[in-house]
């Protein structure tokens, strides 16, 4: 799991540069904003905007 500033931008960065998206980005409630992504070797990662407190 990797937090990032902005999830959606995150996003944009993996899609960029190959990789793809298996779920999101969404807003989970009192988590924050995350997508499931999968490297260009397939290795799943989860970047995540964390909610504010």
């Amino acid at each position: 799991m990797f937090n990032v500033t902005d999830c959606d931008a995150a996003v944009a960065e993996v899609t960029g540069h190959g990789g793809s998206v298996q779920m999101g980005p969404a807003d989970a409630e009192g988590v924050g904003r995350m997508a499931v992504c999968l490297d260009p070797h397939r290795a799943d990662f989860v970047v995540l905007t964390p909610a504010s407190s």
